[in-house]
């Protein structure tokens, strides 16, 4: 176990009158901060956080807990570079992991997401260009705790990957959607600003904000998380990149299994490792729901 600093959303009564908000550009000198965001967080030190590699690769009920480590190879070169042909055969594979993993009929890979604790420094920053609109550049470790996406912007995200007659088949309530993020460490352990994930049933419903995300072509609503002490975190001390943290960002059939993560700061971590370079895949996965007419 180790204790470390996280970042919450902050509990304002704020919050309870008005929509949490961040444009995630700049809108202008003529706009004024509070036009801009009303975002406003608070951190929350010596939070508890358990390894899981203490416990058995069982033990993390997915169905529970919202998410799982496990071992699985990397088909990624020793030395990702980040080329187009690199993401798109990973992508492919995972997304067939996926759904044999959850025994779904169908699956679809909507988004990947390459990190760096240094993306000044990062060896593939400029040959990932070009992968995927909106991917093309390496972005930092995300400090504050969140969600994907809501119970309702979630189905909205699926349907953009979907053609007409996908989305007329599996989004006519017959089918349970899920998005699955896989996340794994690459080119080294992750021992810098590695990922911790929320236990599902510890996290309280009533604690998941929504909060709209403004790009200049779309608007992305996703949760952050309020603190409650009864919160449970987990990750895996020194994750190498042939293990892999399987977590849940949608599900169709509610809320419960939602999956809150943070990077964070490793008070017990060497000094002088290697910055955290990360390749995380959002898949989305059909299940039959049995008895459906």
């Amino acid at each position: 176990m180790t204790s470390t600093r996280l970042s919450y959303l902050a509990q304002l009564p704020l919050y309870d009158t008005e929509k949490a908000f961040a444009y995630n550009y700049d809108r202008g000198p003529d706009v004024p901060p509070a036009e801009q965001t009303n975002l406003q967080f608070e951190t929350h030190d010596d939070v508890p956080i358990y390894d899981a590699r203490s416990l058995p690769e069982t033990a993390l009920a997915f169905d529970k807990y919202g998410f799982r480590f496990q071992s699985h190879p990397s088909s990624l070169p020793t030395a990702f570079s980040g080329s187009k042909e690199e993401v798109q055969d990973y992508c492919d594979k995972m997304t067939q992991f996926v759904r044999e993993e959850f025994g779904g009929e169908h699956a679809v890979c909507c988004d990947f997401r390459a990190r760096c604790n240094e993306v000044s420094s990062s060896e593939y920053k400029a040959n990932i260009r070009g992968s995927r609109p909106g991917r093309d550049v390496v972005g930092p470790p995300i400090m504050n705790i969140h969600v994907d996406q809501t119970q309702d912007s979630g189905i909205g995200r699926i349907r953009r990957y979907l053609s007409l007659d996908e989305a007329t088949k599996y989004l006519s309530g017959k089918y349970r959607s899920r998005i699955i993020n896989v996340w794994r460490p690459i080119n080294r352990p992750s021992q810098d600003c590695p990922l911790a994930f929320c236990a599902a049933h510890t996290v309280g419903k009533e604690n998941l904000v929504p909060v709209d995300r403004y790009n200049p072509e779309f608007v992305l609503e996703l949760y952050y998380l309020k603190y409650a002490a009864t919160q449970e975190w987990y990750w895996i001390k020194d994750q190498r990149p042939e293990e892999i943290a399987v977590f849940c960002q949608f599900d169709s059939q509610g809320i419960d299994l939602t999956c809150p993560h943070s990077a964070f700061l490793d008070p017990n971590a060497p000094e002088g490792v290697g910055a955290r370079e990360s390749l995380e895949v959002r898949i989305i996965v059909f299940n039959a729901i049995e008895g459906a007419a």
